[in-house]
């Protein structure tokens, strides 16, 4: 069927919903975002979006997907849509757009559309996931191969020889061992043990257990952080409570009625101005809103002076919170400190208990009432401020003195060298051993993720390559189909042929398109090709992937693929249809009126269908197709020469000028641009002449129909008419042409006959014009 209809009537929809129906998706729209929720018509009701198909099939019958609002992506079907998926396993419709796309996809978007056309979408996503896999094994192994050089550093830098000297890690840690008479032979086992009674040894020391007690103190004392800034922020509160204080007694009153004027003011936003008061509902004279609002201005610094005291209490009650511990300092059980240090920690603990106590007096000045402020509190603020000032500064200097005391009585323990020594050296076997430890796990792990990272890769390698033959042998396949679609499509091409799609080992998903050119294979083909032979490429393509690799279902959808088409190729994609895909059920889209009427004139027994028009809310408006003589024939029959001729007159040119193609003819050059059918004509009847003879019938013909004066006036003036054309003469015209035409086309095969060696030949050879005997 050729259906034909302007843009936006309504004929890819049909292609959409093909897809939807054999695939569960439309997968144009969902590439710009439109999903599911897009496919219902606008004025669509619930269960009135469906696409149900009839087939001639017994086990297909009919079916029917229908779209679920409540489930937009799970769809009810009825009929056996099993079986029809399974027998459309890869896309029966080519839209140009997927021809455009085609061209100018990247390597891996090509390899996608590929596996698509040809059935290997498992295998693709297969490998893709192999491929994140062994990403991450890379991306460990890169991970862990980091870590082992940073414990090897770390291990090298421990275990450095001095100079002259070579020992090996448990050469150096023996030495550590036996200078403390720990006995050890060296093996890992030895060593082990050997370091367990070196730290025992330490545990032992007595100076080593005085210091780590004096380092638990130091480290409880350093831990204690006393907050700094709490008297500025009691001073920020004593000054504003002052100044209010100093107000207070003068506008005392009007402190009290702030809230009330606030209040007041809010009221009066919301309520309509009546003449009454809305809190006593007295009659008032004047503007109540603008009286409050003025006293309100009144009371402003009042009121900015108590917004200042809030924030102010706000933010001291936030410093006052005390998180230190009542006694922070922990000395360790069975540690009895010097007199001086037990003096310095005493002392702590007391400047620390009068800090506390400083804080409880500030936290108790908190609650006052702005409204009755009193010297007292005023005093008492600044009292509070020196005081917590003063028991800050005691803290910090007590502290001060316990860390220093501290710290004298470690570094005279830390000058016993033979203690010294001892730490020094369970320290090294210590963090020695960790390293070995350490070094040795990190090895044996590295080496387990290089062995596994090695061994997957290695899988993968051979998953892909299996994948490639797999891809090389479906296109394989089809490559005999592909050759020769793009060969009729483009012969007339020079110098281009043998198309080949090429996969780039070097990469997982990459597909080159390649074509022998001049006799020299070049790849890619974009280096050459214009768009339009592209086109041909992905054409032949698709249709060779769609017949091939559903053979038990010969349906082609073809949504406008000769868009692009130059107009010496679009014949051929007839050419085609008619060449290869006999055997096919095809629906072929066109929105071009010319390329429609070479349809209809090519292909005679294809079912016609127009799409008038489209209307919202009832879809396509449909008529039967019909071609431009019939659509002449009913202008006449309406008594309407002027659309009559029009139509004619374009359907004149582009026959007019297919068949002086075809015959190979020469025009004269008019540079004057002004155009008519005379020359084209005249031309057409001039070439018979030379090469069929004066008395051939068809020469006869072209002479007779030239010569007939109203063909003739019309002929040269139909683009601007002396006079009104009438329509018996139009259909005159009409029905000369139309018997002169005949006799260019074979009967058999409807194509018209092109010149050959002397001879006038059909694409089937069975009309043969040529010149006749005399």
């Amino acid at each position: 069927m050729v259906l034909y209809g302007g843009n936006g009537t309504g004929k890819s929809s049909i292609t959409d919903a093909w897809e939807w129906l054999t695939s569960g998706k439309i997968g144009h729209l969902a590439r710009e975002g439109a999903e599911e929720t897009s496919y219902p018509h606008m004025r669509a009701k619930a269960g009135a979006t469906y696409v149900e198909v009839e087939f001639a099939r017994a086990d297909l019958g009919t079916i029917r997907l229908t779209f679920d609002p409540k489930r937009v992506r799970i769809p009810r079907a009825t009929g056996n849509l099993a079986r029809l998926r399974q027998l459309v396993s890869q896309p029966c419709h080519v839209r140009h757009g997927d021809l455009t796309r085609f061209v100018l996809m990247t390597k891996a978007e090509r390899y996608d559309a590929l596996a698509t056309l040809m059935g290997f979408v498992p295998q693709m996503e297969y490998q893709k996931g192999l491929r994140r896999v062994a990403e991450r094994l890379a991306e460990d192994l890169k991970a862990q191969i980091a870590l082992y050089r940073d414990v090897k550093r770390r291990h090298d830098a421990h275990f450095a020889n001095k100079p002259g000297e070579e020992f090996t890690p448990y050469e150096l840690l023996v030495r550590r061992c036996t200078a403390h008479g720990v006995a050890c032979d060296g093996k890992p086992e030895s060593v082990e043990a050997a370091g367990v009674q070196l730290k025992q040894l330490v545990i032992e020391d007595k100076n080593a257990r005085v210091l780590a007690a004096v380092r638990g103190i130091r480290g409880s004392l350093n831990a204690v952080t006393v907050p700094a800034g709490v008297p500025a922020k009691i001073k920020a509160v004593r000054e504003p409570v002052g100044e209010l204080k100093a107000l207070q007694s003068a506008e005392r009153e009007k402190v009290l009625r702030i809230p009330l004027l606030q209040a007041a003011g809010t009221l009066l936003e919301k309520v309509p101005a009546s003449g009454l008061c809305p809190l006593c509902g007295r009659p008032f004279e004047g503007d109540l809103k603008q009286h409050v609002a003025a006293e309100l201005a009144e009371l402003q610094r009042l009121n900015a002076l108590l917004e200042r005291v809030r924030l102010a209490k706000e933010v001291l009650r936030l410093g006052l919170v005390d998180n230190v511990a009542e006694s922070p300092v922990v000395i360790p059980e069975g540690y009895v400190p010097p007199p001086d240090l037990k003096d310095a920690l005493d002392r702590f603990q007391s400047k620390l208990t009068a800090w506390k106590a400083s804080l409880g007096s500030a936290r108790d000045l908190l609650v006052f009432d702005t409204s009755a402020l009193t010297d007292e509190l005023v005093a008492s603020l600044k009292a509070a401020e020196a005081g917590v000032e003063l028991a800050h500064q005691g803290l910090l200097s007590a502290k001060k003195d316990a860390v220093a005391a501290l710290d004298t009585l470690a570094a005279a323990l830390e000058k016993d060298p033979q203690r010294k020594k001892l730490v020094e050296d369970n320290e090294f076997v210590v963090t020695g051993l960790g390293l070995l430890n350490e070094l040795d796990a990190a090895k044996e792990k590295g080496g387990r993720i290089r062995r596994i990272h090695d061994r997957f890769a290695e899988l993968v390698q051979r998953f892909v390559a299996r994948a490639l033959d797999d891809v090389n042998g479906r296109f394989k396949q089809i490559s005999g189909k592909v050759t020769d679609y793009f060969t009729l499509l483009e012969k007339d091409t020079p110098g281009i042929g043998a198309p080949t799609l090429k996969l780039d080992q070097a990469q997982d998903r990459s597909v080159v398109l390649e074509v022998v050119f001049q006799g020299t294979p070049v790849s890619p083909a974009y280096r050459y090709l214009s768009e339009s032979q592209l086109n041909s490429f992905g054409l032949a393509v698709s249709l060779a992937a769609a017949t091939h690799f559903n053979p038990d279902f010969p349906f082609l959808i073809l949504d406008d693929v000769v868009i692009s088409c130059d107009a010496y190729k679009r014949p051929k994609v007839i050419d085609l249809l008619e060449t290869h895909l006999k055997h096919a059920q095809v629906l072929l889209m066109t929105h071009d009126r010319s390329w429609r009427d070479s349809l209809h004139t090519r292909l005679p027994t294809w079912n016609r269908l127009d799409f008038v028009r489209y209307e919202l809310g009832v879809g396509p408006v449909c008529e039967p197709g019909r071609d431009s003589y019939t659509r002449i024939e009913e202008d006449l029959s309406r008594d309407d020469p002027e659309a009559a001729s029009s139509r004619f007159a374009r359907y004149l040119e582009d026959a007019a000028q297919e068949i002086g193609e075809a015959l190979e003819i020469d025009i004269k050059y008019n540079r004057r641009g002004e155009y008519t059918l005379e020359p084209l004509l005249t031309a057409i009847r001039v070439r018979l002449e030379r090469k069929l003879g004066a008395s051939h019938p068809l020469t006869a013909e072209m002479v007779r129909v030239t010569d007939d004066n109203a063909y003739r006036n019309w002929c040269i003036h139909c683009k601007n008419p002396a006079s009104p054309i009438t329509s018996p003469e139009i259909g005159t015209v009409v029905a000369n042409w139309k018997a002169a035409e005949a006799r260019f086309r074979c009967p058999d095969c409807n194509t018209v006959v092109k010149y050959d060696d002397g001879k006038f030949r059909c694409r089937c050879g069975k009309t043969v014009l040529e010149k006749s005997k005399e």
